[in-house]
């Protein structure tokens, strides 16, 4: 794995007007991913983590900010500047149903990338598009299906082959495989395991599931309220967090136990999530914080190196 950044965001802030009022969605929100790597981007509801995934690929404008991919500038490219970019990444949405062009063929819905940027013939981009149904688990000959005719795992492998089809060094995975029964999700995450082991694949996973998370990535990077609160190793994010709602994230996952007498109780977070219209002032998260002091409350933290190859925004850490 290389160590140089292979997409890198800096300073990124995004906010939408919603009901006469500004909704903060992302508020300066640092991360890079290498080449290579599988960075998890975990946190509630509402945290800003597929807006973070929208605006690094370019979907949506951030309105601050910067956005590096291979140390080229995306910010304030015109879409038709950023397409021959967009060639080294691609995003795998959560509702592949509605993804997929419902009048396509899966075929044509796979290849229609490399058509529309004619990078290849029709003829030439039918082989490509059985070849790479193949690879993600399909039959060659779904290609004649059309995507209503498949099941939803099967659609989400559809979009998988889709993503694939220009060679992308980068994924970024929305809730990838949230929406699919739990057996499917297994099925999945095999599937992007090994395509990143044959390809060099880096992702961006953007889940709340934890555990699934922590099958793929080689960090993972805690979001509360349009913020990065913890990143740090998913060994160390799992065993040994040190921001207390990363603690408190990482406490719900509950193992099975072996007996009655070995269930653990789960402990629910205190008091709600503050509302993004009307955020707190200093720490974002003190007003659930069970160990906040005076300077949480006044001051917001920054997100500071404590540990090789590990940050975090607390006062306390």
């Amino acid at each position: 794995m290389s160590l140089t950044p292979f997409l890198d965001l800096r300073h990124i802030e995004k906010s939408f007007r919603v009901r006469g009022k500004q909704l903060p969605a992302v508020r300066d929100v640092s991360l890079s991913i290498r080449e290579g790597e599988s960075l998890g981007l975990v946190g509630e509801s509402g945290s800003g983590k597929s807006t973070l995934g929208r605006c690094a690929i370019g979907l949506t404008a951030p309105d601050a900010g910067s956005v590096r991919l291979l140390g080229e500038e995306l910010v304030g490219r015109s879409r038709r500047d950023l397409r021959p970019i967009w060639r080294h990444m691609q995003m795998v949405f959560q509702d592949a149903g509605a993804a997929l062009h419902p009048r396509m063929t899966v075929g044509r819905n796979v290849i229609d990338p490399l058509v529309a940027r004619r990078l290849v013939s029709r003829r030439e981009g039918w082989e490509i598009a059985r070849q790479l149904l193949e690879q993600v688990g399909l039959h060659a000959d779904q290609a004649e299906a059309f995507p209503f005719e498949l099941s939803g795992g099967q659609q989400q492998r559809v979009m998988i082959a889709r993503a694939l089809a220009v060679e992308p060094k980068l994924l970024i995975c929305d809730e990838a495989v949230s929406a699919l029964d739990v057996s499917v999700q297994a099925q999945m995450m095999d599937l992007f395991i090994r395509l990143k082991q044959e390809r060099n694949l880096s992702y961006l996973f953007i889940s709340h599931n934890l555990p699934t998370v922590g099958q793929i990535a080689d960090r993972i990077a805690v979001m509360y309220l349009g913020q990065i609160v913890e990143v740090g190793t998913t060994q160390r994010m799992f065993q040994n967090p040190y921001h207390p709602y990363s603690k408190a994230l990482f406490a719900s996952v509950l193992p099975i136990p072996a007996n009655v007498s070995a269930r653990r109780e789960l402990r629910a977070l205190p008091g709600e999530m503050p509302s993004p219209f009307d955020l707190p002032r200093g720490c974002p998260f003190h007003t659930r914080c069970p160990v906040a002091v005076d300077r949480c409350r006044d001051v917001r933290p920054q997100l500071r190196a404590i540990d090789v190859d590990h940050q975090v925004a607390c006062h306390l850490a």
